[in-house]
């Protein structure tokens, strides 16, 4: 696999329990680059951005509510991302997390 796809409605489930819901675009069409647009955890909203390199994902998403957390991610041959989250208001905040299966390219 060369890059990840991350286009369209997928889920990171957390070590802490949070069940982080995504909805994004990315630009090169599933082909590396920027990635872009909705996060959610439950009824809390927020943008997401990043970037896709190869097999390994960084996103940064700003909640409505004040936080700012950070993804980062690899793709395993599982065809799911496995990586760490941190809380970026409150860096002793952290997770691990791993996504749901992404579609193939």
């Amino acid at each position: 696999m060369d890059n990840i796809d991350l286009r369209g409605a997928w889920s990171a489930h957390q070590s802490d329990g949070n069940k982080v819901n995504f909805q994004l675009n990315q630009s090169g069409g599933g082909k590396g680059g920027n990635v872009f647009g909705k996060a959610w955890v439950g009824e809390t909203p927020g943008e997401c951005e990043g970037i896709v390199n190869g097999n390994d994902v960084l996103l940064t998403v700003q909640w409505t509510t004040g936080p700012r957390g950070r993804m980062s991610g690899h793709l395993g041959l599982d065809n799911r991302l496995t990586g760490d989250s941190v809380d970026l208001n409150n860096p002793q905040n952290r997770a691990t997390w791993f996504s749901d299966t992404l579609p193939m390219l």
